[in-house]
Protein backbone atom coordinates (compact mmCIF):
# COMPACT_ATOMS: atom_id res chain seq x y z
CA UNK A 1 0.00 0.00 0.00
CA UNK A 2 1.38 3.28 -1.06
CA UNK A 3 1.65 6.16 1.68
CA UNK A 4 -0.79 9.10 0.68
CA UNK A 5 -0.19 12.71 0.96
CA UNK A 6 2.42 12.72 3.92
CA UNK A 7 3.85 15.90 4.84
CA UNK A 8 6.76 15.93 7.25
CA UNK A 9 8.83 19.24 8.69
CA UNK A 10 10.71 20.06 11.60
CA UNK A 11 8.71 21.96 14.19
CA UNK A 12 9.37 23.33 18.05
CA UNK A 13 7.01 22.56 20.86
CA UNK A 14 5.87 26.28 20.85
CA UNK A 15 4.95 26.06 17.13
CA UNK A 16 3.23 22.31 17.58
CA UNK A 17 0.67 24.22 20.42
CA UNK A 18 0.51 27.24 19.06
CA UNK A 19 -1.30 26.67 16.50
CA UNK A 20 -5.70 26.56 16.42
CA UNK A 21 -4.64 22.65 15.68
CA UNK A 22 -6.64 20.36 18.21
CA UNK A 23 -4.68 17.00 19.15
CA UNK A 24 -6.62 14.52 20.23
CA UNK A 25 -5.54 10.82 21.12
CA UNK A 26 -7.96 8.13 19.26
CA UNK A 27 -10.20 6.08 22.12
CA UNK A 28 -8.26 2.43 21.00
CA UNK A 29 -4.44 3.97 21.40
CA UNK A 30 -2.65 3.42 24.53
CA UNK A 31 -3.56 4.78 28.16
CA UNK A 32 -1.15 6.72 29.73
CA UNK A 33 1.88 4.34 30.70
CA UNK A 34 4.88 6.67 31.41
CA UNK A 35 6.29 6.05 34.84
CA UNK A 36 8.91 7.95 37.08
CA UNK A 37 11.79 7.26 34.79
CA UNK A 38 10.28 8.40 31.42
CA UNK A 39 8.66 11.52 32.94
CA UNK A 40 12.09 12.13 34.94
CA UNK A 41 14.55 11.39 31.48
CA UNK A 42 12.17 13.95 29.90
CA UNK A 43 12.75 16.67 32.46
CA UNK A 44 16.82 16.09 32.46
CA UNK A 45 16.50 16.41 28.84
CA UNK A 46 15.65 19.93 29.46
CA UNK A 47 17.56 20.67 32.24
CA UNK A 48 20.88 19.64 30.70
CA UNK A 49 19.41 21.83 27.50
CA UNK A 50 19.37 24.83 29.79
CA UNK A 51 22.03 24.18 32.09
CA UNK A 52 24.86 23.16 28.91
CA UNK A 53 23.35 25.94 26.95
CA UNK A 54 22.33 23.86 23.95
CA UNK A 55 20.66 25.77 20.86
CA UNK A 56 18.12 22.93 21.15
CA UNK A 57 17.07 19.18 21.38
CA UNK A 58 15.98 16.74 19.37
CA UNK A 59 13.17 14.74 21.02
CA UNK A 60 11.53 12.43 18.16
CA UNK A 61 8.97 12.10 15.64
CA UNK A 62 5.39 12.45 16.38
CA UNK A 63 2.44 10.95 13.54
CA UNK A 64 -0.83 12.51 13.01
CA UNK A 65 -3.80 12.05 11.13
CA UNK A 66 -4.95 14.88 10.02
CA UNK A 67 -7.92 14.25 8.02
CA UNK A 68 -10.30 15.95 9.96
CA UNK A 69 -8.41 19.29 10.34
CA UNK A 70 -7.98 21.30 12.64
CA UNK A 71 -8.79 18.00 14.48
CA UNK A 72 -4.99 16.00 14.66
CA UNK A 73 -5.36 12.34 15.42
CA UNK A 74 -2.33 11.42 17.57
CA UNK A 75 -1.18 8.13 16.32
CA UNK A 76 1.71 7.96 17.94
CA UNK A 77 3.75 10.56 20.22
CA UNK A 78 1.10 11.22 22.83
CA UNK A 79 3.24 10.26 25.95
CA UNK A 80 5.53 12.99 25.23
CA UNK A 81 2.88 15.44 24.34
CA UNK A 82 0.80 14.43 27.84
CA UNK A 83 4.03 14.99 29.31
CA UNK A 84 5.16 18.03 28.33
CA UNK A 85 1.38 19.04 28.71
CA UNK A 86 1.47 18.43 32.22
CA UNK A 87 4.95 20.16 32.51
CA UNK A 88 2.82 22.88 31.48
CA UNK A 89 0.43 22.78 34.00
CA UNK A 90 2.92 22.19 37.05
CA UNK A 91 4.59 25.53 35.61
CA UNK A 92 1.53 27.08 35.35
CA UNK A 93 0.29 25.97 38.78
CA UNK A 94 3.52 27.09 40.39
CA UNK A 95 3.22 30.80 38.67
CA UNK A 96 -0.27 30.68 40.23
CA UNK A 97 0.92 29.84 43.90
CA UNK A 98 3.21 32.52 43.32
CA UNK A 99 1.20 34.68 42.55
CA UNK A 100 2.03 35.64 39.08
CA UNK A 101 -1.51 35.65 37.65
CA UNK A 102 -0.10 36.84 34.74
CA UNK A 103 2.36 33.85 33.45
CA UNK A 104 0.45 31.69 34.90
CA UNK A 105 -2.58 32.93 32.20
CA UNK A 106 -0.16 33.22 29.61
CA UNK A 107 1.01 29.57 29.89
CA UNK A 108 -2.52 28.31 30.15
CA UNK A 109 -3.72 30.06 26.77
CA UNK A 110 -0.24 29.09 24.90
CA UNK A 111 -0.26 25.55 25.84
CA UNK A 112 -3.14 23.96 27.41
CA UNK A 113 -6.14 26.29 26.30
CA UNK A 114 -8.31 29.14 25.78
CA UNK A 115 -11.30 29.69 27.59
CA UNK A 116 -14.76 29.74 25.95
CA UNK A 117 -16.63 32.93 26.51
CA UNK A 118 -20.02 31.14 26.40
CA UNK A 119 -19.36 28.53 28.54
CA UNK A 120 -16.42 29.81 31.19
CA UNK A 121 -14.89 26.31 30.42
CA UNK A 122 -11.35 25.33 28.73
CA UNK A 123 -11.37 24.58 25.36
CA UNK A 124 -8.21 22.11 25.44
CA UNK A 125 -5.74 22.07 22.51
CA UNK A 126 -5.04 18.20 23.65
CA UNK A 127 -7.89 15.45 24.49
CA UNK A 128 -6.71 12.26 25.52
CA UNK A 129 -8.40 8.39 24.89
CA UNK A 130 -11.90 7.79 26.92
CA UNK A 131 -9.71 6.49 29.81
CA UNK A 132 -7.41 9.36 30.49
CA UNK A 133 -9.59 12.26 29.25
CA UNK A 134 -12.28 13.12 31.96
CA UNK A 135 -9.29 12.57 34.71
CA UNK A 136 -7.01 15.22 33.03
CA UNK A 137 -9.85 17.74 32.51
CA UNK A 138 -11.21 17.47 35.91
CA UNK A 139 -7.28 17.45 37.81
CA UNK A 140 -5.19 19.29 35.23
CA UNK A 141 -6.76 21.55 33.00
CA UNK A 142 -7.58 24.40 35.26
CA UNK A 143 -5.24 24.84 38.32
CA UNK A 144 -5.56 22.73 41.16
CA UNK A 145 -4.53 22.67 44.79
CA UNK A 146 -1.23 20.73 45.34
CA UNK A 147 -2.60 19.41 48.32
CA UNK A 148 -5.59 18.43 47.02
CA UNK A 149 -3.71 16.22 44.08
CA UNK A 150 -1.50 14.46 46.37
CA UNK A 151 -4.44 13.21 48.49
CA UNK A 152 -5.89 12.17 45.22
CA UNK A 153 -3.24 10.35 44.83
CA UNK A 154 -3.27 8.69 48.28
CA UNK A 155 -7.06 7.39 47.11
CA UNK A 156 -5.95 6.32 44.01
CA UNK A 157 -3.15 4.06 45.46
CA UNK A 158 -5.75 2.12 47.44
CA UNK A 159 -8.15 0.89 44.22
CA UNK A 160 -5.79 -0.12 41.57
CA UNK A 161 -8.03 -2.40 40.30
CA UNK A 162 -9.53 -1.19 37.39
CA UNK A 163 -6.91 -0.18 34.02
CA UNK A 164 -8.01 3.99 34.27
CA UNK A 165 -6.94 4.00 38.04
CA UNK A 166 -3.34 2.63 36.99
CA UNK A 167 -3.24 4.72 34.13
CA UNK A 168 -4.14 8.00 35.80
CA UNK A 169 -1.95 7.37 39.02
CA UNK A 170 0.68 7.53 37.04
CA UNK A 171 -0.79 10.53 35.15
CA UNK A 172 -1.12 11.85 38.54
CA UNK A 173 2.42 10.73 39.47
CA UNK A 174 4.09 12.17 36.69
CA UNK A 175 2.50 15.78 37.55
CA UNK A 176 3.43 15.93 40.95
CA UNK A 177 7.65 14.43 40.12
CA UNK A 178 7.60 17.75 37.48
CA UNK A 179 6.29 20.16 39.83
CA UNK A 180 8.50 18.71 42.54
CA UNK A 181 11.74 19.00 40.23
CA UNK A 182 10.25 22.86 39.23
CA UNK A 183 10.19 23.64 43.46
CA UNK A 184 14.22 22.15 43.83
CA UNK A 185 14.87 24.39 40.84
CA UNK A 186 13.67 27.47 42.09
CA UNK A 187 14.70 26.87 45.26
CA UNK A 188 18.53 27.08 43.96
CA UNK A 189 17.54 30.14 41.44
CA UNK A 190 17.96 33.85 42.08
CA UNK A 191 14.50 35.00 41.15
CA UNK A 192 11.27 32.72 40.79
CA UNK A 193 9.92 34.57 37.54
CA UNK A 194 13.19 34.20 35.90
CA UNK A 195 13.43 30.23 36.41
CA UNK A 196 9.72 29.61 34.95
CA UNK A 197 9.78 31.84 32.10
CA UNK A 198 13.68 30.27 31.06
CA UNK A 199 11.81 26.70 31.42
CA UNK A 200 9.01 28.00 30.03
CA UNK A 201 11.23 29.48 26.77
CA UNK A 202 13.47 26.61 26.52
CA UNK A 203 10.42 23.90 26.25
CA UNK A 204 8.85 26.03 23.57
CA UNK A 205 11.89 26.90 21.69
CA UNK A 206 14.31 24.81 22.17
CA UNK A 207 12.33 21.40 21.75
CA UNK A 208 12.24 20.06 18.11
CA UNK A 209 10.68 17.65 17.21
CA UNK A 210 9.55 15.74 13.46
CA UNK A 211 5.53 16.00 12.64
CA UNK A 212 4.69 13.35 10.18
CA UNK A 213 1.15 14.48 8.90
CA UNK A 214 -0.88 11.92 7.15
CA UNK A 215 -4.24 12.31 5.58
CA UNK A 216 -5.45 8.55 4.79
CA UNK A 217 -5.78 7.10 8.55
CA UNK A 218 -4.20 3.54 7.72
CA UNK A 219 -0.89 4.90 6.55
CA UNK A 220 -0.45 7.04 9.25
CA UNK A 221 -0.37 3.70 11.42
CA UNK A 222 1.98 2.10 8.62
CA UNK A 223 4.23 4.99 10.01
CA UNK A 224 4.09 4.36 13.43
CA UNK A 225 5.21 0.33 12.46
CA UNK A 226 8.35 1.33 10.71
CA UNK A 227 8.69 3.96 13.33
CA UNK A 228 8.73 1.78 16.12
CA UNK A 229 9.92 -1.68 14.73
CA UNK A 230 12.96 -1.74 17.03
CA UNK A 231 9.98 -3.46 19.83
CA UNK A 232 11.83 -1.01 22.38
CA UNK A 233 8.75 -0.02 24.40
CA UNK A 234 5.89 -1.05 23.22
CA UNK A 235 4.33 -4.27 23.98
CA UNK A 236 3.48 -6.37 20.95
CA UNK A 237 0.06 -5.96 21.66
CA UNK A 238 0.60 -1.97 20.50
CA UNK A 239 3.23 -3.09 17.40
CA UNK A 240 0.84 -5.86 16.11
CA UNK A 241 -2.50 -3.43 16.49
CA UNK A 242 -0.80 -0.99 14.39
CA UNK A 243 0.34 -3.45 11.65
CA UNK A 244 -2.94 -4.79 11.21
CA UNK A 245 -4.48 -1.20 11.23
CA UNK A 246 -1.74 -0.07 8.20
CA UNK A 247 -2.32 -3.48 6.12
CA UNK A 248 -6.27 -2.96 6.52
CA UNK A 249 -7.25 -0.53 3.59
CA UNK A 250 -10.80 -0.21 2.92
CA UNK A 251 -11.46 -2.59 5.70
CA UNK A 252 -9.92 0.09 8.07
CA UNK A 253 -13.23 0.93 9.83
CA UNK A 254 -14.27 -3.00 9.98
CA UNK A 255 -10.50 -3.43 11.86
CA UNK A 256 -10.60 -0.68 14.00
CA UNK A 257 -14.23 -1.88 15.33
CA UNK A 258 -13.35 -5.75 16.00
CA UNK A 259 -9.88 -4.04 18.16
CA UNK A 260 -12.33 -2.47 20.11
CA UNK A 261 -14.51 -5.36 21.15
CA UNK A 262 -11.67 -7.62 21.71
CA UNK A 263 -10.22 -4.78 24.24
CA UNK A 264 -13.38 -4.73 25.65
CA UNK A 265 -12.92 -8.42 26.70
CA UNK A 266 -10.22 -8.65 27.48
CA UNK A 267 -7.71 -6.36 30.21
CA UNK A 268 -5.83 -4.19 28.12
CA UNK A 269 -2.49 -5.22 30.47
CA UNK A 270 -3.45 -8.70 29.22
CA UNK A 271 -3.73 -8.49 25.64
CA UNK A 272 0.05 -9.23 24.54
CA UNK A 273 -0.97 -12.67 26.65
CA UNK A 274 -4.15 -13.28 24.93
CA UNK A 275 -3.03 -13.28 21.34
CA UNK A 276 -0.28 -15.59 21.65
CA UNK A 277 -2.67 -17.56 23.84
CA UNK A 278 -4.57 -17.15 20.68
CA UNK A 279 -1.76 -17.87 17.70
CA UNK A 280 -0.46 -20.73 19.90
CA UNK A 281 -4.18 -22.45 20.10
CA UNK A 282 -4.58 -21.97 16.29
CA UNK A 283 -0.97 -21.76 14.89
CA UNK A 284 1.88 -22.92 16.42
CA UNK A 285 4.15 -22.19 19.29
CA UNK A 286 5.53 -18.39 19.46
CA UNK A 287 7.49 -16.47 22.51
CA UNK A 288 6.42 -13.57 23.65
CA UNK A 289 9.38 -11.48 22.06
CA UNK A 290 8.97 -13.02 18.81
CA UNK A 291 4.70 -12.33 18.66
CA UNK A 292 5.08 -9.39 16.42
CA UNK A 293 7.20 -10.96 14.23
CA UNK A 294 5.53 -13.75 13.77
CA UNK A 295 2.37 -12.59 13.28
CA UNK A 296 2.82 -9.80 11.02
CA UNK A 297 5.08 -12.10 8.73
CA UNK A 298 2.03 -14.15 8.48
CA UNK A 299 -1.01 -11.36 7.66
CA UNK A 300 0.37 -9.30 5.08
CA UNK A 301 -3.04 -7.80 3.28
CA UNK A 302 -6.32 -6.78 4.17
CA UNK A 303 -7.97 -9.84 3.81
CA UNK A 304 -6.04 -11.30 5.77
CA UNK A 305 -6.08 -8.55 8.28
CA UNK A 306 -9.87 -8.56 8.64
CA UNK A 307 -9.85 -12.38 8.69
CA UNK A 308 -7.35 -12.30 11.47
CA UNK A 309 -9.80 -10.11 13.09
CA UNK A 310 -12.75 -11.40 13.02
CA UNK A 311 -11.43 -14.96 14.61
CA UNK A 312 -9.10 -13.60 17.46
CA UNK A 313 -12.92 -10.94 18.60
CA UNK A 314 -14.60 -13.75 18.26
CA UNK A 315 -11.57 -15.81 20.94
CA UNK A 316 -11.74 -13.14 23.10
CA UNK A 317 -15.57 -13.55 24.28
CA UNK A 318 -14.16 -17.35 25.46
CA UNK A 319 -10.91 -16.00 26.97
CA UNK A 320 -13.04 -13.31 28.59
CA UNK A 321 -15.23 -16.38 29.64
CA UNK A 322 -12.40 -18.25 30.86
CA UNK A 323 -11.95 -15.96 33.61
CA UNK A 324 -15.67 -16.04 34.44
CA UNK A 325 -17.82 -19.21 35.51
CA UNK A 326 -21.01 -16.73 35.42
CA UNK A 327 -20.22 -15.77 31.96
CA UNK A 328 -23.13 -16.68 29.11
CA UNK A 329 -20.56 -18.72 27.23
CA UNK A 330 -21.18 -21.42 29.90
CA UNK A 331 -24.71 -20.41 30.27
CA UNK A 332 -25.87 -24.13 28.26
CA UNK A 333 -23.05 -25.75 30.13
CA UNK A 334 -23.57 -27.96 33.48
CA UNK A 335 -22.46 -27.00 37.08
CA UNK A 336 -19.14 -29.09 37.04
CA UNK A 337 -17.95 -27.03 33.91
CA UNK A 338 -18.83 -23.27 35.99
CA UNK A 339 -17.05 -25.13 39.10
CA UNK A 340 -14.09 -26.11 37.14
CA UNK A 341 -13.87 -22.65 35.52
CA UNK A 342 -13.92 -21.31 39.04
CA UNK A 343 -11.27 -23.53 39.49
CA UNK A 344 -8.63 -22.50 37.35
CA UNK A 345 -9.06 -18.68 38.57
CA UNK A 346 -8.76 -20.07 41.81
CA UNK A 347 -5.18 -21.61 40.60
CA UNK A 348 -4.40 -18.75 38.35
CA UNK A 349 -3.55 -21.29 35.94
CA UNK A 350 -3.57 -19.46 32.46
CA UNK A 351 -1.00 -21.69 30.64
CA UNK A 352 -3.41 -23.92 30.03
CA UNK A 353 -5.95 -21.62 27.69
CA UNK A 354 -4.31 -22.43 24.65
CA UNK A 355 -6.02 -26.03 24.91
CA UNK A 356 -9.29 -24.59 25.81
CA UNK A 357 -8.92 -22.42 22.60
CA UNK A 358 -8.51 -25.92 20.42
CA UNK A 359 -10.84 -27.81 22.54
CA UNK A 360 -14.05 -25.80 22.09
CA UNK A 361 -13.39 -24.67 18.72
CA UNK A 362 -12.40 -28.07 17.39
CA UNK A 363 -14.27 -30.65 19.72
CA UNK A 364 -17.60 -30.98 21.24
CA UNK A 365 -18.97 -28.98 24.39
CA UNK A 366 -18.92 -32.33 26.01
CA UNK A 367 -15.58 -33.58 25.11
CA UNK A 368 -14.73 -29.82 26.20
CA UNK A 369 -15.72 -29.82 29.68
CA UNK A 370 -13.90 -33.66 30.22
CA UNK A 371 -10.24 -31.75 28.74
CA UNK A 372 -11.21 -28.63 30.99
CA UNK A 373 -11.45 -31.47 34.58
CA UNK A 374 -7.97 -33.03 33.13
CA UNK A 375 -6.35 -29.39 32.88
CA UNK A 376 -7.77 -28.82 36.77
CA UNK A 377 -6.47 -31.67 38.09
CA UNK A 378 -3.20 -31.63 36.00
CA UNK A 379 -2.76 -27.71 37.19
CA UNK A 380 -3.58 -28.65 41.09
CA UNK A 381 -0.82 -31.16 40.95
CA UNK A 382 1.93 -30.20 38.66
CA UNK A 383 1.69 -26.49 39.30
CA UNK A 384 -0.15 -25.58 42.50
CA UNK A 385 1.35 -28.53 45.10
CA UNK A 386 4.33 -29.79 43.59
CA UNK A 387 6.08 -26.28 41.87
CA UNK A 388 7.60 -27.92 39.04
CA UNK A 389 8.76 -25.92 36.31
CA UNK A 390 6.56 -23.99 34.39
CA UNK A 391 8.28 -23.67 30.77
CA UNK A 392 8.14 -27.26 30.28
CA UNK A 393 4.25 -27.36 31.32
CA UNK A 394 3.77 -24.01 28.73
CA UNK A 395 5.75 -26.43 26.03
CA UNK A 396 3.38 -29.39 26.42
CA UNK A 397 0.05 -27.36 26.46
CA UNK A 398 1.55 -25.89 23.23
CA UNK A 399 2.00 -29.26 21.53
CA UNK A 400 -1.85 -30.90 22.78
CA UNK A 401 -2.97 -27.61 21.18
CA UNK A 402 -1.56 -28.31 18.46
CA UNK A 403 -2.97 -32.18 18.45
CA UNK A 404 -6.53 -31.23 19.20
CA UNK A 405 -6.57 -29.00 16.24
CA UNK A 406 -4.80 -31.16 13.41
CA UNK A 407 -6.06 -34.58 14.89
CA UNK A 408 -9.55 -33.78 16.21
CA UNK A 409 -9.28 -36.59 19.14
CA UNK A 410 -12.04 -38.47 19.93
CA UNK A 411 -11.73 -38.90 23.74
CA UNK A 412 -10.35 -37.19 26.35
CA UNK A 413 -7.79 -40.17 27.41
CA UNK A 414 -5.98 -39.06 24.13
CA UNK A 415 -5.43 -36.02 25.12
CA UNK A 416 -4.29 -37.09 28.64
CA UNK A 417 -1.61 -38.89 27.12
CA UNK A 418 -0.10 -36.13 25.59
CA UNK A 419 0.50 -34.92 28.65
CA UNK A 420 1.47 -38.13 30.60
CA UNK A 421 4.99 -37.72 30.34
CA UNK A 422 5.11 -34.76 32.80
CA UNK A 423 2.39 -35.75 34.92
CA UNK A 424 3.31 -36.25 38.86
CA UNK A 425 3.39 -39.25 39.63
CA UNK A 426 1.26 -40.58 42.84
CA UNK A 427 4.54 -40.66 44.72
CA UNK A 428 5.69 -37.02 43.85
CA UNK A 429 1.96 -35.57 44.48
CA UNK A 430 2.18 -37.27 48.21
CA UNK A 431 5.22 -35.99 48.97
CA UNK A 432 5.40 -32.43 47.84
CA UNK A 433 1.47 -32.27 49.56
CA UNK A 434 3.11 -33.48 52.43
CA UNK A 435 6.02 -30.66 52.81
CA UNK A 436 3.01 -28.01 51.96
CA UNK A 437 2.11 -25.44 54.75
CA UNK A 438 -1.63 -24.85 54.48
CA UNK A 439 -3.55 -22.08 56.08
CA UNK A 440 -6.84 -23.34 56.90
Amino acid sequence: MLVASVDSRLMTIGELFSSSNHYIVPHFQRDFSWTDTQTEELWNDITNTLDESRPDRFMGAIVVNNSQKPTLKLIDGQQRITTISLLMCALRDIAKEKEDEELSFEISSAYLGTKNLRTRKIDPKLTLNEVNNQFYTENFLDPQNLQQLKNLKKQLGRNLKRDREKSNKLMLESYLILHKKIQERISKAESLTDTLVELVECIANKLILILISVADEASSYMIFETLNNRELELSGADLLKNHIFAKSDEGFDKVQKKWSYVQQNVDKYEITKFIRHYWIAKHNRVREKDLFREISSKIRDSNGVLDFMTSLADTSELYSALKNPNSPVWSTSGANTKNDISRLILFDSTQCYPVLISAKEYLSDKLFSKILRILVVFSFRYSVICGLNPRYLENAYGDVAKFIRKEKPKSAEQVFEKLQFIYPSDKDFKDAFQKKDFQW
